[in-house]
C-alpha cells in the first residue's frame, strides 16, 4: 500500500529560526558542517537524479536510523535551503546543496578535504558519500595525507583492519577566514564581529 508522504513542519522563521548561511543559492561557505545522516540524505538524493522520497530513504541504509531522525534531519537541510520539499512528500536537493561537496568542476581532492573536515572517514565511506569511485577517493586522500592536509589511522571493522583519513587542523589564519565566509554570508551581518575577525586575520599573517 503506498505510504503517505512525509511531511515536515515549519521551524518558522523568529529569532530562533535557523538562519541560510549560502550566497544567493550559489555555492555554500565554510563552517557550515553536515553529519552523517545529512551527507547521507544529500548524496541520496543526488544519486536519484536530485529528487527523492520516503521509497528511496527506505530502500537506503538510511532507513536504519529511525524515523525521528531522518525527520530532524530532512527539517535542518530543508531550513538551511540544502534541500527543498515538495507538493507530493518528495524532496529535491538544490544548487547550494550540489556546490557544497558535489560539484564535479571541483577537483575531487578539494572535496574530499572538505567531507574530512566535518568527519573521519574511509576511502570507501568518502565515495559512497562523494558518489566517485573508490580508487579516486583512496588516490585523493593519500595526496591529502602526502601534503600533511590528513592523516591516516587503522581501526578494527569486524576483525578486519582498515584504513581511516582525517583532516589535519588548519592553520589560525584558513580557520579565521572560514569564520569570516561565515559571517559575511548571513542574512544580517554583524558588523563587529567582521571587523574583530579581520583584525585577528592580520595578527596571524
Amino acid at each position: 500500500s503506498a505510504q503517505p508522504p512525509i511531511n515536515i513542519p515549519s521551524r518558522g522563521t523568529g529569532a530562533g529560526a535557523p538562519r541560510a548561511t549560502f550566497l544567493s543559492g550559489a555555492r555554500l561557505r565554510l563552517p557550515l558542517r553536515l553529519g552523517s545522516v545529512d551527507l547521507g540524505l544529500v548524496s541520496l538524493g543526488i544519486s536519484a537524479g536530485g529528487t527523492f522520497d520516503e521509497g528511496d530513504i527506505a530502500g537506503s541504509g538510511l532507513a536504519s536510523e529511525g524515523t525521528g531522525r531522518l525527520l530532524d534531519a530532512l527539517a535542518s537541510l530543508r531550513d538551511r535551503g540544502l534541500v527543498s520539499q515538495n507538493a507530493g512528500g518528495s524532496f529535491t536537493v538544490t544548487a547550494a546543496a550540489r556546490g557544497l561537496l558535489w560539484d564535479g568542476s571541483v577537483p575531487a581532492r578539494d572535496r574530499l578535504l572538505r567531507l574530512l573536515r566535518m568527519g573521519p572517514r574511509t576511502a570507501r565511506e568518502a565515495a559512497g558519500l562523494l558518489l566517485m569511485p573508490e580508487a579516486e577517493a583512496s588516490g585523493a586522500a593519500e595526496a591529502l595525507r602526502r601534503e600533511g592536509l590528513a592523516v591516516m589511522s587503522t581501526r578494527l571493522r569486524g576483525g578486519r583492519p582498515e584504513c581511516v583519513y582525517e583532516a589535519q587542523g588548519g592553520s589560525r589564519a584558513s580557520l579565521v577566514i572560514d569564520e569570516i565566509e561565515g559571517a559575511v554570508t548571513e542574512p544580517e551581518v554583524d558588523r563587529e564581529r567582521v571587523l574583530r575577525l579581520l583584525r585577528s586575520l592580520r595578527g596571524s599573517l
